[in-house]
């Protein structure tokens, strides 16, 4: 459930509804997203296919990690007790070869562990998000689709 917290930051970003798992951001639409690992947490690279899309991606990237960072910072307190859904954290975004590499890093040490399975758990739930393309076949974009009644 919580990569589906960046999912939904993702999707606000782009003014799109949160319960409508069939929008996509247009500058995500066939993009990737491969997790790697980091100090102190995880790095997510986003590439797209669609070098038309690609300064708008990056910004929006910008946009979200930003809002990540603030919504991490208003849950904090100064409990090193307290567990939060969402730990505190410093992200950077840097642009990439159709694409930007997004650090996430845990402002707690204690936080590591989750940043990093937040971050791996949202690249598993990109794989069947709406804003993975479908291959088409070659055989399927020639056949004429038929009319069912």
């Amino acid at each position: 459930m919580k990569p589906l917290i960046i999912a939904g930051c993702l999707l606000a970003l782009a003014g799109t509804a949160l319960a409508d798992d069939e929008e996509c951001p247009p500058a995500f639409k066939g993009a990737t997203v491969t997790p790697l690992p980091a100090s102190g947490g995880a790095q997510l690279e986003f590439r797209t296919g669609h070098r038309e899309n690609v300064e708008d991606l990056r910004i929006q990237l910008r946009a979200v990690g930003e809002m990540i960072e603030q919504h991490g910072t208003e849950k904090q307190t100064t409990s090193d007790a307290e567990v939060v859904q969402f730990p505190p954290v410093d992200i950077d975004v840097k642009d990439i070869t159709l694409g930007a590499r997004v650090t996430v890093r845990a402002s707690r040490l204690r936080d590591r562990g989750v940043v990093r399975d937040l971050a791996y758990g949202f690249a598993e739930f990109w794989k069947t998000s709406a804003c993975v393309e479908q291959l088409v076949s070659a055989r399927e974009s020639r056949e004429p689709k038929r009319r069912t009644r």
